[in-house]
């Protein structure tokens, strides 16, 4: 993302900047220099997060010059110094009574607006996803509809299934808008695809004058709704959870799904106020069956 690489450009001159300072010079700089400037970025209180970025960045730097065969070799393993990130689970479901308050002012809307919520709403995608579906993505096999989109974060194509009732809205809003199967369904003025950072200022504004003051509408808190409601609700498994959202690991699945820390604090806690799964069941048992 831009975000992304605007850090690391940053980081570089963050590094460049103390290179300078040190009279180094870029080409000649060895595993020990490295070293000494990673031992003043560990002194900096920063998170964990934010120092690997710092590594991985200068990493970046060197990467890059070797492919320009500006250096030979990488003057370090930079992996080794990277450490240990613990993720932090934050529960971003929306509220059953805020996604009843939102669907009840859809009506209030701009009919795009109102369909690329649903979109969110039914299916979990992203909203650069929603913005980006062409006409010719909806199908039905004659008993279950169906959603083609291409993942540009993945890179690679996914197909999940949608409610019918979607699909017939959708359809009816293509065709009346006579779109062909290679149109942007949801465009902007000049036809190209809809801008998702439109598409999120819109919505506040619109559900703001349609009287909804007490939530602040993001478009990816529905992507951990859908998530967390296939898991919770229906017992869907992670696997399955994940092709559906398009993940590429279980683990980053697990980020989605709120509420499972909870519930494993609650199994833990139900597991070991049973009298036989105590430990101190065990260390009797143990001396016992020792003549103790």
């Amino acid at each position: 993302s831009l975000q992304t690489i605007r850090c690391q450009y940053y980081d570089i001159c963050s590094f460049l900047k103390y290179c300078d300072e040190q009279n180094w010079i870029l080409t000649d700089i060895n595993g020990e220099m490295i070293e000494q400037y990673i031992s003043i970025v560990d002194l900096e209180d920063i998170k964990a997060e934010a120092y690997n970025r710092r590594i991985i960045s200068v990493a970046r730097l060197f990467n890059y010059m070797k492919s320009k065969k500006q250096i030979d070799k990488e003057p370090l393993h930079f992996d080794y110094f990277l450490k240990t990130v613990h993720t932090k689970h934050n529960n971003r479901t929306v509220s059953a009574e805020n996604q009843r308050e939102v669907m009840s002012k859809l009506k209030h809307l701009p009919l795009h607006l109102r369909l690329m919520f649903l979109n969110l709403w039914c299916e979990g995608i992203r909203e650069c996803e929603v913005c980006v579906i062409k006409a010719g993505m909806y199908s039905y096999d004659g008993k279950d509809a169906w959603l083609k989109l291409y993942q540009n974060k993945m890179k690679k194509e996914k197909v999940i299934p949608i409610p019918t009732e979607l699909y017939k809205l959708m359809k009816h809003y293509i065709k009346t808008n006579e779109l062909k199967a290679d149109d942007y369904v949801f465009q902007n003025r000049k036809g190209g695809a809809y801008d998702a950072g439109t598409f999120t200022k819109q919505m506040k504004q619109e559900l703001k004058k349609a009287g909804v003051n007490d939530y602040d509408f993001k478009a990816h808190d529905f992507r951990h709704t859908v998530g967390t409601r296939l898991n919770k609700e229906h017992g869907v498994s992670i696997e399955v959870i994940r092709d559906f959202l398009g993940h590429n690991s279980s683990d980053m699945t697990k980020q989605y799904i709120d509420f499972v820390p909870e519930l494993l604090d609650t199994a833990n806690e139900e597991y070991f106020t049973k009298k036989e799964n105590q430990l101190a069941t065990y260390i009797k048992k143990g001396k016992k069956k020792n003549g103790r």
